[in-house]
């Protein structure tokens, strides 16, 4: 299998409103190679992903996939999110789609439990199972270990290492986790929707000049030098001047958030189901106002459902919850929003929130064509916008590169909210006032 791609581009909106996620890209996946995508948040890997599987069209360019014995390219494909069929049990996704090679990985409660009833990073390890099968030429992935932990991550790289050699599979896998890289036979960077540069895992990175002349400078270049920079030639090669300044780093701005003795929420003895399934047994805590209160665990550990059942989103549970707070809990992750044909404009997040999480360019355009970081700082924005005073955030970074994450550490720092998040992120669990491993 072997994908070749010649001048990519795609421009989301019109005119005054036209976003260019992908400017003349050119790619070329090997046969069975598997090539890692990285790149910060609204680089276009996300696009690059929907329009090699269909879901989106590309404005201009070339793709071509070539499958060596004549027949069609068979191509799975694992999104961040929405991978399952909600009606369905996960044994009924392998019966419809006829893939049972990898069904031992799963455990039979797992099999008989319906899709809203796992959690997103048990729906990823699913997906991933089900995606690559013995006849899947390619596999796509966009951030498919975004909902998993550290030793859980690892597991599925190597699974995906090991299954696509074994299926003679082609991979393009995108992801912020440089851990993905020790499976990878070539890591390429995206940025302003071009590769900027490329290497082999342990090599040195290499920058990339396309055709037109366009070359992108290092950050550590580019932060030293003012937004006006001259560039002359000569023999020797082109010079850059410019007024230098201090790096523009983003620094996280107090490590704890000051509480009160006011308990927002009392839990009690709470047990919480799934039907005949027990997600999690007996949780006793309190989380007091204006403080920041991290829960995490492994997948399946019942974080999400934790959520939900404080939100009364969930009402298979045994125990007592004593809410003091004026207004109810407000639930917020992905699914709940992005779906809506509106922009942050129509939605009134205040220009503070936006201009904070770096969304100013995007405050005009709807919010399913964000990318998954994009996404995930508008949802903390939309959250932070929310009359509620107790916000419940599940994995509000699991999609952010390192600069981007920061930025919603801030955000959530200056808030005088009382924050409860589901994460895997050790840097959320850094600024909580407390924790609670499930």
């Amino acid at each position: 299998m072997q994908v070749e791609i010649k001048g990519l581009t795609k421009i989301y909106g019109d005119e005054a409103q036209a976003v260019v996620a992908l400017s003349d890209l050119n790619l070329t996946l090997g046969e069975n190679e598997i090539c890692i995508v990285r790149g910060p948040n609204g680089s276009g890997k996300t696009t690059l992903i929907s329009i090699l599987s269909g879901e989106l069209k590309q404005s201009a360019g070339q793709i071509k996939l070539a499958n060596f014995d004549g027949i069609v390219p068979r191509i799975a494909v694992v999104n961040q999110f929405d991978n399952l069929i909600p009606e369905l049990t996960v044994k009924q996704h392998f019966e419809v789609l006829d893939r049972n090679e990898n069904i031992s990985l799963i455990s039979n409660e797992l099999l008989a439990m319906k899709s809203t009833e796992i959690s997103r990073g048990q729906a990823q390890i699913i997906a991933i199972a089900l995606a690559l099968s013995a006849d899947v030429d390619l596999l796509l992935a966009d951030e498919p270990t975004g909902a998993l932990g550290h030793e859980e991550s690892e597991l599925v790289y190597q699974f995906i290492k090991e299954t696509a050699t074994k299926n003679n599979s082609a991979v393009l896998l995108v992801t912020h986790d440089p851990s993905a890289e020790k499976i990878a036979d070539r890591v390429v960077r995206l940025r302003d929707g071009r590769i900027s540069e490329v290497w082999t895992p342990g090599s040195d990175e290499k920058q990339v000049v396309d055709p037109n002349g366009w070359l992108k400078l290092p950050d550590k270049v580019l932060d030293g030098l003012a937004p006006a920079v001259e560039i002359t030639y000569s023999n020797s090669g082109a010079n850059l001047t410019g007024r230098i300044h201090e790096a523009n780093i983003v620094e996280i701005k107090k490590a704890k958030r000051a509480s009160s003795y006011q308990n927002v929420v009392d839990v009690k003895q709470l047990t919480t189901k799934h039907g005949s399934h027990l997600v999690s047994k007996d949780l006793t805590f309190e989380i007091k106002q204006a403080e920041i209160f991290a829960v995490f665990g492994k997948s399946g550990a019942g974080k999400t459902t934790l959520l939900k059942t404080l939100s009364n989103l969930h009402h298979d549970f045994l125990g007592d919850i004593q809410m003091n707070s004026k207004l109810a809990p407000a639930y917020f992750n992905l699914e709940n929003i992005f779906a809506l044909e509106l922009n942050l404009a129509e939605l009134r997040v205040p220009q503070e929130l936006i201009s904070d999480l770096a969304l100013t360019e995007l405050i005009n355009r709807p919010l399913k064509t964000f990318s998954g970081g994009q996404k995930q700082r508008a949802l903390v924005a939309i959250a932070l916008a929310n009359p509620s005073e107790f916000l419940l955030l599940d994995e509000p970074t699991s999609a952010l590169d390192q600069e981007m994450t920061d930025l919603v550490l801030n955000a959530l720092l200056a808030s005088d909210k009382t924050l409860l998040v589901a994460t895997h992120d050790d840097r959320i669990m850094e600024i909580a006032n407390n924790q609670l491993r499930l």
